[in-house]
């Protein structure tokens, strides 16, 4: 298993969940066989629960692969990154045949955690059931969205998600570097940078609504939560450091943002970085992230990661041009009402 950080990357603000992806894909008609569901019962998941649970949905491809000591370091970092948990699980003749975990960080959406495969005692459709249960709890909880995270090896995964009602939103990929090496000088430029703190805040807030429009990086999310709730969002990590939150002037007028999150002593997340329309095609991508770059050197980082719409390529051009490296790829569904 590797390292988990909890943070949300591109504009879409997702939870990041680095775990081992399943490294078979499962191969399955998409006929959904049927059996008798009516002996399924369906439990909250609760703080008895939650650690096997949580082992069975980040197993690699076999339940219960996840010792107990990860698991629980797993949920005390939901705890301090501010988000918090709920789950459905369903059992049939005192075995458990389906779970579902929802990470509910700020920002009213969820993000939905579940198992690589059908469980031992399970099959494909017990699964569905508990999905589409936990589906009917999350509605009553007034959510902008629920989304899900595959791995584009996992097919179990993904015909879940397409016979529950979700709607593929786009291809992330996941890049990093070590802001040090290769060295880019500092921005040199007319910009004037300002800081997030509270008398900064209405600015930041419209200068992030305006980045949004005509933008290319996951286009659908635009629309679908207001700028309050995307800005609670982007807040929750490990820790928020305003310093770390910049808004970029030029003239008097706001150009661009960028938004990093702390993940570990080592690593900061690049969670957001956008330019207004009125400022597209100057050069202040690149301005944005040697400041980024800058930053994280400053704060001694030894690593910055982020994620972006593998559609975008003028984002992805520009971020390997800074020497970022491919590191993974996920598939991200959402669901909504």
């Amino acid at each position: 298993m590797q390292s988990v950080s909890i943070g949300e990357c591109s504009r879409a603000r997702l939870l990041l969940i680095e775990v081992q992806p399943w490294a078979t894909a499962l191969h399955v008609s998409g006929t959904l066989r049927h059996y008798d569901l009516a002996m399924i019962e369906y439990r909250a998941v609760d703080p008895q629960t939650i650690v096997p649970a949580v082992r069975t949905v980040l197993a690699d491809g076999a339940p219960q692969v996840i010792d107990e000591t990860a698991a629980r370091g797993y949920l005390l970092q939901l705890e301090c990154a501010g988000a918090k948990w709920r789950g459905t699980s369903g059992r049939r003749d005192g075995a458990t045949v389906g779970v579902a975990i929802s990470l509910l960080p700020p920002g009213r959406i969820a993000m939905l955690l579940l198992p690589p495969g059908p469980l031992s005692n399970g099959t494909l459709d017990d699964q569905r059931e508990v999905l589409l249960h936990e589906l009917s709890e999350l509605h009553g909880l007034r959510l902008h969205y629920v989304q899900l995270l595959i791995d584009p090896a996992c097919a179990y995964r993904r015909l879940l998600a397409e016979c529950c009602g979700f709607w593929r939103l786009a291809g992330l990929q996941y890049m990093e570097r070590d802001p040090r090496f290769p060295w880019h000088d500092a921005p040199e430029s007319e910009v004037e940078w300002l800081g997030y703190e509270a008398g900064t805040h209405a600015a930041f807030a419209q200068c992030i609504e305006a980045t949004y429009r005509e933008s290319l990086d996951c286009p659908r999310l635009t629309g679908l939560r207001g700028v309050e709730d995307v800005i609670a969002g982007h807040k929750c990590g490990p820790a928020f450091v305003p310093h770390l939150w910049q808004l970029a002037r030029v003239d008097g007028l706001p150009a661009g943002c960028l938004l990093m999150t702390v993940q570990t002593e080592e690593c900061v997340e690049l969670s957001y970085m956008g330019v207004t329309p009125e400022f597209r095609g100057r050069g202040l991508g690149a301005v944005l992230l040697r400041r980024g770059l800058e930053l994280a050197r400053e704060g001694g980082f030894r690593r910055i990661a982020l994620a972006v719409d593998a559609g975008n390529a003028r984002a992805l051009g520009l971020y390997r041009r800074f020497a970022f490296r491919d590191v993974s790829a996920r598939e991200a569904y959402l669901h909504t009402w």
